[in-house]
């Protein structure tokens, strides 16, 4: 593939975002088109976002195309001008068989018709919620997973998850499958869930910019307190096992007081939330995954002890092995293991330059977006 021109649809917590610059710097031409990705405002060269309805009249009408999976159809419809940008592109990689999140199944469908009709190689980027990744979490592939919670007094919470055991989801992933010249998966969790079908290939990891990545580790100091962050996304504390970390934490600072300080930032756009967490040395990120996402590998370059996803059987599928050289602590469902975790570093903070140091070598070993965007250019030009 020469440097051809790459469409990137969706956005995933910055991947996209990553991965188009790494290829723009390596003389690619590159168009990246989302909705911005919920409250994080990601930037895009081309930006789908839904009108804001105000008036009882406006909301009811957005119910109902909700309800019916319409939402986003007249914005498609009113910006007709651009589709012709989204024509002739040698590869298109979809970040998930809906890549526009904010807009309903009939939208997205359509969408993704005028795609693979008009554009070359189409690759499927297996990175959040659809029907098999939710399927191979009520079907029990994991020892834990994010929908475990899930029950029939709390099920409204996972309205966003059961919808997509609906056919019509389970029709557009199959037919993102069925046309795709290959399904890539972000991270093992999407691995588990696709490896049945041939188009799987083997997960690429989640790009970062070097320049992202701290210089050195994190230093302490023993007459300061050790700052806890904690990123809480409302609405997901049953996924994401926030309520896990907040049990444990409250604990923690029962215990300790002045020797620790917990910080809860909630549901702000993604250049804020890096403003935030600059100045901790613990960053508490999910205990329901196996793998890491975007945030902890952001909290890992920044040098943080990161709690998030480092299960055994991930870390065993990456073949990494060195229990000296942990890079992040694996957070599990478990509030007692988890204050454990964390009174321990309190109580030896030499672990905590350890961890932040393995940490910086990590990523920078298996996550500079140059070396991934390598990584994808591979399975695109081999397809």
């Amino acid at each position: 593939m020469s440097h051809e021109s790459i469409l990137l649809v969706g956005e995933f917590s910055g991947v996209h975002s990553e991965l188009r610059q790494a290829l723009i710097n390596k003389g690619f031409s590159v168009c990246l088109v989302s909705d911005g990705d919920a409250y994080k405002k990601f930037p895009a060269d081309i930006l789908f976002t839904k009108p804001k309805y105000k008036t009882k009249l406006g909301k009811y009408i957005n119910y109902i195309s909700t309800a019916l999976g319409l939402n986003g159809i007249i914005t498609f419809l009113t910006n007709y001008k651009l589709w012709s940008k989204l024509k002739g592109f040698e590869v298109v990689q979809l970040i998930n068989p809906a890549p526009l999140q904010d807009f309903g199944i009939i939208s997205n469908y359509l969408f993704l018709r005028f795609l693979f009709k008009h554009n070359n190689k189409i690759f499927l980027s297996a990175l959040g919620e659809d029907y098999y990744w939710v399927k191979s979490c009520l079907d029990k592939k994991f020892r834990y997973s994010a929908l475990d919670n899930l029950n029939e007094v709390n099920k409204n919470k996972y309205k966003y998850s059961l919808k997509h055991l609906t056919k019509k989801f389970k029709y557009l992933n199959d037919f993102c499958i069925k046309h795709c010249d290959a399904v890539i998966p972000g991270l093992y969790d999407y691995f588990v869930a696709y490896k049945w079908s041939e188009k799987c290939v083997q997960t690429i990891p989640l790009p970062i910019d070097l320049k992202k990545i701290a210089i050195k580790p994190i230093e302490i100091d023993s007459s300061k307190p050790l700052i806890i962050f904690h990123g809480w996304q409302d609405g997901k504390e049953l996924k994401k096992g926030n309520y896990i970390f907040d049990n444990a934490m409250s604990r923690i600072v029962d215990k300790y007081g002045d020797k620790v300080e917990y910080r809860v930032v909630r549901n702000v756009p993604y250049s804020k939330y890096i403003e935030l967490f600059s100045d901790c040395h613990i960053f508490l990120d999910q205990c329901y995954s196996y793998d890491k996402g975007m945030n902890a590998l952001l909290g890992m370059a920044a040098g943080k002890v990161v709690f998030s996803g480092a299960d055994i059987d991930a870390l065993y599928y990456y073949d990494f092995s060195s229990a000296n050289d942990i890079p992040l602590i694996n957070a599990e469902p478990n509030e007692e293991a988890v204050f454990k975790q964390i009174e321990e570093l309190i109580l030896n903070r030499a672990k905590v330059h350890e961890i932040s140091k393995s940490a910086l070598v990590f990523v920078a070993n298996n996550h500079i977006s140059s070396n991934v965007s390598d990584k994808y250019l591979k399975v695109w030009r081999a397809k």
